[in-house]
């Protein structure tokens, strides 16, 4: 594209020295992971190619995130009555498949991979239900965070309990 009268430009380049990525374990996703979410692909989330969007894709990890955290104990009640957010300090996406199309029915199943002291551990696998196939993989670590101190906030036993039984 020409535009009449625009001053011409640089590329500008820019040094980037990006840190190295910290090494992490990843279980090979299983069936025998807990279902933390299922849906239908529609046609509202779609990218210019008709196939469900990053967008789309990465709201069906969070929701399944929501899941595994209710599961060991961090339910809306109790993030609200303790005023507790989880912070996720990292995603790292893995694609197998092409993305689904609308009709395919998806199923997330979810694993704890990791508790520390203020931190929780997640994999996550996107399986198209009819085919058997995984069609993503995510791996998510996060702290749950005292939300009026802006800081990590210890796991109490009662969670930390249920997330190691869940790792099992």
């Amino acid at each position: 594209m020409t535009l009449a009268g625009a001053a011409k430009t640089e590329p500008s380049i820019v040094d980037w020295a990006a840190p190295e990525k910290r090494a992490q374990i990843t279980p090979e996703p299983s069936l025998s992971w807990t279902i933390t979410a299922t849906d239908v692909v529609s046609t509202s989330p779609l990218d210019l190619q008709g196939k469900l969007s990053v967008e789309g894709i990465v709201h069906l990890f969070s929701d399944a995130s929501v899941q595994s955290q209710m599961l060991i104990g961090m339910t809306p009640r109790y993030m609200r009555d303790n005023r507790i957010g989880f912070s996720t300090m990292e995603f790292r996406f893995t694609f197998h498949e092409p993305a689904p199309r609308p009709g395919d029915i998806l199923e997330i199943r979810s694993q704890i991979t990791s508790v520390g002291g203020t931190s929780l551990g997640f994999a996550h696998g996107l399986w198209n239900v009819c085919t058997g196939r995984l069609l993503a993989t995510l791996t998510q670590a996060g702290v749950h965070l005292d939300l009026d101190k802006r800081r990590p906030a210890s796991l109490p036993d009662m969670i930390r309990i249920k997330a190691n039984d869940l790792m099992k």
